[in-house]
């Protein structure tokens, strides 16, 4: 199945790329984030490699806590680092 991947502007900056659309042949978003992993040793690197992921994660415009969340064909995941501000 493919699932669009798109990347907040910090993290498009990792990437080297606002988004991209990978084959998964299913399971949960953690399944999904390690398969990103492989395909960009940045990613892996810079972002998944924390214990707790420091960037927000939305499946179809929804913020997602729940690595375990259960990803369909067609699902559109945004990547993005909170923004703080005063």
């Amino acid at each position: 199945m493919k699932v669009k991947i798109s990347f907040g502007e910090s993290v498009a900056g990792i990437v080297g790329q606002t988004e991209l659309e990978i084959d998964f042949e299913g399971g949960t978003l953690e399944d999904l984030l390690r398969k990103l992993g492989e395909k960009n040793p940045r990613i892996a690197e810079e972002i998944l490699s924390e214990q707790d992921i420091p960037c927000t994660l939305s499946v179809n415009d929804e913020v997602v806590i729940d690595l375990s969340l259960k990803i369909n064909d067609g699902d559109r995941v945004y990547m993005f680092l909170p923004v703080a501000g005063g």
